[in-house]
Order: C-alpha cells, then sequence, then structure tokens
C-alpha cells in the first residue's frame, strides 16, 4: 500500500484464524453467516433458512398440513422463499406474523406430527 509491502502469514487451525506479521499476530475465530436450521431451533419447529422478512404467513394454529405444503412466505435476498412443511401433522404455534423481519435460524413455526388419514 503506497508502496509500502508487508508480508502477512494466515494460518488456520479448526475455527479460528491466525495472521501473523512483522508487528505481532492476530486471531479470528470463523463463524457461519447463516447457521444450520437445527442448531437454534427446537424439535417440531420450522426455522428460518436465512435472515428475511415473513411476506405471508399461509397457515393457522390447528391447521392440518401434509408433507411439502407451505406454510409460510419468507423474502431474503430479494427473492420468496417458500418455507414447507416437512411432516404431515398439525400446526400447533405460529410464532411470527406478515411483515416480521426475522434472523437466521429464528423459529417460524412449531408442528405436531401427527398421522393424517
Amino acid at each position: 500500500m503506497n508502496g509500502v509491502r508487508g508480508l502477512y502469514e494466515f494460518v488456520r487451525g479448526g475455527n479460528r484464524v491466525y495472521i501473523h506479521d512483522r508487528f505481532g499476530s492476530t486471531a479470528f475465530d470463523e463463524v457461519e453467516r447463516f447457521p444450520a436450521p437445527d442448531a437454534r431451533g427446537s424439535r417440531g419447529s420450522l426455522v428460518a433458512p436465512m435472515p428475511g422478512s415473513v411476506q405471508r404467513v399461509l397457515v393457522e394454529v390447528g391447521s392440518v398440513v401434509t408433507r411439502g405444503e407451505p406454510l409460510l412466505i419468507l423474502e431474503a435476498m430479494k427473492m420468496e422463499h417458500t418455507v414447507t412443511s416437512p411432516v404431515d401433522g398439525v400446526v400447533a404455534e405460529v410464532l411470527v406474523a406478515n411483515g416480521d423481519q426475522v434472523e437466521a435460524g429464528a423459529a417460524l413455526v412449531v408442528m405436531q406430527q401427527e398421522q393424517i388419514s
């Protein structure tokens, strides 16, 4: 930069990155930008795959749904993403409303899995 050159060494150890130069060392912990949904959700809940805005909630508490049925529309990164039911069951809780901003991993809907005849 401005005619001055520097030598840097990068070393990775697990999720930590060490940067060494002539002035010393600095360590950074690398974190996932979009944590895996299972990391924050509880069993039976559907979580936001990424930060976004809830555009439309398509179900209500007590709704009987089948696997693959749309539950809500989430807008993220200027695209609409449909969150679908992973199981046949009944909607036990709806934790968001139209227009809500959600973080990655935020619980959206809680399902109660049932046998539907």
